[in-house]
């Protein structure tokens, strides 16, 4: 079934009104006003300065402390902060895991960890870093034979920065003092 090529016009209800529709003759004002509608809410004081500009950010002594702190291995730093998330620790190679169990609530006490046992692997969760870190250090000692993975926590990670739009001629050296 084929079409005419005639034009199609849309046709309008009778409730629409003709007088809406720009005549030509008529130009639409570049001015948009606007009532303020939250202007009831507004205080006696000029709060535009609050609104403009940003609260300062805070560095946590506590993160600056485990970077620069010194430990017993090199993946390990020692944090006494204790909001911050930890990964969990996968272990494997378990024989006894009453054993394992009662050395771990003798090290963090009962509410220190919390244990998920997966075919062969046991995953280990602490609620802190504190408590992650003991953990490590008992996992690591020389006289146990567990096999354990675990990821660096979140806040001890290297930052990755990435700089576009810049030639690869410009010397590190420059962009490293336009920086600081």
């Amino acid at each position: 079934m084929s079409r005419p090529n005639t034009p199609y016009k849309r046709n309008l209800s009778s409730t629409s009104s003709t007088s809406s529709s720009p005549k030509a003759g008529e130009k639409k004002s570049k001015i948009f006003v606007s009532t303020n509608k939250y202007a009831a809410l507004a205080d006696d004081f000029d709060s535009s300065t609050e609104v403009f500009s940003p609260p300062p950010v805070p560095t946590s002594p506590s993160i600056q402390d485990a970077v620069t702190a010194d430990s017993k291995s090199p993946g390990i730093q020692p944090l006494d902060n204790e909001h911050l998330k930890s990964p969990p620790i996968f272990v494997k190679n378990i024989a006894k895991l009453n054993v394992l169990k009662n050395d771990l609530i003798r090290i963090t006490g009962p509410d220190g960890f919390t244990l998920s046992a997966f075919n062969d692997v046991l995953k280990i969760k602490t609620p802190n870093c504190k408590s992650h870190l003991l953990i490590m250090e008992y996992l690591m000692d020389e006289n146990k034979d567990y096999t354990f993975h675990t990821f660096r926590p979140r806040h001890l990670r290297p930052i990755k920065a990435v700089i576009r739009n810049i030639h690869h001629s410009t010397a590190p050296e420059e962009i490293e003092t336009a920086l600081s």
